[in-house]
């Protein structure tokens, strides 16, 4: 209920009109880049994808959750995985919060969330990825300048594994 008031909020306070038939027909239209929607492209785009690529004016699509749909991210290195453009779509479709390819929205709800799982109940792929997290002390637990160095490579010193990871 909360959310058609929401968006009933949002339609009549802003200017712009929404046509309900433009929407896309693929689910994964997000992943595809802008050079999609144009030349050669654009008859597959104005089927396949016409509100992404703002062929008409549909209602905002939500961005996809912020989680990891396989279990096993954490035992990939970050950057060769996260930053190499041959995976940008295998990255994009599961592993979106490991390598941090969520809105910033998601992104700060992720590092703002607090648990209360208990310490042991750990996943087995919860491991350090770099071998000086104890010689860094707990500050790189909760210092925020170091807050993604944390998150990624001194996960189980710091305590952010736990059974049931976010679901964004």
């Amino acid at each position: 209920m909360l959310v058609l008031l929401s968006l009933f909020v949002f339609v009549v306070t802003s200017k712009a009109t929404f046509d309900p038939t433009c929407v896309d027909r693929l689910p994964d239209c997000h992943l595809y880049d802008a050079t999609s929607c144009r030349g050669i492209y654009e008859p597959w785009a104005k089927v396949n994808c016409n509100n992404t690529c703002g062929f008409c004016q549909g209602l905002p699509t939500p961005a996809p959750s912020c989680r990891n749909k396989i279990p096993t991210c954490d035992d990939f290195d970050h950057d060769s995985t996260c930053n190499d453009p041959q995976y940008k779509y295998w990255v994009e479709e599961h592993c979106r919060l490991y390598c941090r390819k969520c809105t910033p929205e998601q992104l700060y709800a992720v590092d703002h969330q607090t648990t209360t799982s208990h310490p042991q109940a750990t996943l087995p792929s919860c491991r350090d990825l770099a071998p000086d997290c104890a010689a860094s002390g707990k500050s790189v637990c909760t210092d925020s300048s170091q807050a993604l160095r944390a998150h990624i490579t001194c996960k189980k010193y710091c305590g952010f594994c736990s059974v049931s990871g976010p679901t964004l």
